[in-house]
């Protein structure tokens, strides 16, 4: 049990590529769509990885340079550098929070006259702020 909570659902790029295979598998796909699918979706992680490091390997000096020259403190605030830094520290958490926010998307949509159904976790939250700011 130990090695399924660290080694799958503790390593995103297994986690993420998990979840592909099971919708893949909902769908019906073909078993070579499915191979290659899981084989994308595990590389792509891990290039997106190592795309949201360089992001924040760029930023660092530029947040150096605004507090020193500008004798400010604070973030730059950009929703791509906190993205990145989320999924490189809480990939799998990440992951399931977009899983039930789209659960709860479908659950919605099925339900009320909001029938949007968005497959991005940010547009999944976005979804479920505007429902509940309409019924309160």
């Amino acid at each position: 049990m130990s090695f399924i909570a660290t080694q799958i659902f503790g390593n995103p790029g297994i986690f993420y590529t998990i979840v592909g295979i099971i919708g893949l598998l909902l769908l019906r796909a073909p078993g070579e769509r499915i191979i290659s699918s899981a084989m994308k979706i595990y590389i792509g992680f891990f290039i997106l990885v190592a795309g949201a490091n360089l992001l924040m390997n760029v930023i660092t000096p530029i947040r150096e340079w605004s507090i020193s020259m500008l004798g400010v403190e604070g973030v730059i605030p950009q929703n791509w550098i906190i993205f990145s830094k989320a999924m490189t520290d809480y990939g799998t958490l990440v992951g399931i929070v977009g899983i039930i926010g789209f659960i709860i998307n479908l659950i919605l949509a099925k339900a009320t006259p909001l029938k949007g159904i968005y497959l991005t976790a940010h547009i999944n939250l976005g979804f479920i702020l505007r429902w509940c700011s309409s019924i309160l």
